[in-house]
C-alpha cells in the first residue's frame, strides 16, 4: 500500500507496510530518488505552507466556506443553486468560486449525483421530458441529465403511460364527464408535466374520461 503527496510539481510516494513507513520515493522529472530521513522535514514544510496559506486567505473566503456548508446541511444542491445562494448572501465572485472549489473537492456537491437522486424520487410521477427540463433549469446540462435518467431507468424503468394514468386519476376517476373548460385545464396540466397530446388522448379514452358539450338556452 502507498500514499502519494504532491509538492512543487514533485510527487512524494510513501510506501507503508503494516502501518510503518518503510521508504520514500520522490519522483522528479520521471526519475526516482529514495530518501529515508527527509519525510519529517517534508511534512513540516508542507504543514507550514498550509498554515501560511490559511492565515493569508481573506476572511470572506472562510465565511463563504462556512455559509456553503450550512446551506448543504439540510439539502443537496446543484453547483448553480449553491452559487446563486452565495451570491444572494453578498459574497464576491472570488469568494463564491473559492467556496465552490472547496465543497466540490470534498464531494459535498456533485451534479451527477444530484441528478440521479432527483430522478429516482420523481420518475414515478413525472415524464422523462419534464424531469430533464427541470434539471436543466437547475443548471445541470442536458447530457448529464439524460445520462442520469438512463442510469436510473436501467435500474427501475418507469412505464410512462402508467404514470400518466395515475396522474389523471388523481384529478378525475375513470368514467368522468368534463366540460370544455375542465378538459382544457386537464390537458394544460398534463402537457406542463411533459406528457404528449397523443398519449393524453389515448389514456383519457381508455379511462372513459370524455368531453361533454354544454349548451345554454338562447331566448
Amino acid at each position: 500500500m502507498f500514499k502519494k503527496y504532491y509538492y512543487n510539481n514533485s510527487a512524494l510516494i510513501i510506501y507503508i507496510i503494516e502501518e510503518k513507513v518503510k521508504f520514500y520515493a520522490i519522483v522528479i522529472n520521471g526519475f526516482y530518488k529514495y530518501f529515508k530521513e527527509m519525510f519529517q522535514r517534508f511534512v513540516i514544510k508542507v504543514k507550514k505552507k498550509q498554515q501560511k496559506n490559511l492565515a493569508e486567505e481573506p476572511e470572506e473566503y472562510r465565511d463563504a466556506r462556512r455559509k456553503a456548508m450550512r446551506l448543504l446541511e439540510h439539502m443537496d444542491r446543484t453547483e448553480k443553486g449553491l452559487r446563486e445562494k452565495l451570491r444572494q448572501a453578498g459574497f464576491t465572485s472570488q469568494a463564491v468560486d473559492h467556496a465552490l472549489t472547496y465543497v466540490e473537492a470534498y464531494g459535498y456537491i456533485d451534479d451527477e449525483r444530484y441528478a440521479r437522486t432527483y430522478i429516482a424520487y420523481r420518475m414515478d410521477t413525472k415524464s422523462r421530458q419534464k424531469i430533464i427540463r427541470e434539471l436543466m433549469g437547475k443548471g445541470i446540462d442536458r447530457k448529464t441529465a439524460i445520462n442520469a435518467w438512463e442510469e436510473e431507468a436501467a435500474l427501475n424503468m418507469p412505464d410512462e403511460k402508467e404514470i400518466l394514468y395515475r396522474t389523471i386519476e388523481k384529478k378525475y376517476p375513470p368514467d368522468t364527464e368534463l366540460d370544455e373548460k375542465k378538459m382544457r385545464r386537464l390537458y394544460g396540466y398534463l402537457v406542463r408535466r411533459g406528457f404528449g397530446y397523443s398519449d393524453i388522448a389515448d389514456t383519457l379514452e381508455n379511462m372513459n374520461i370524455r368531453l361533454v358539450h354544454t349548451y345554454s338556452d338562447e331566448s
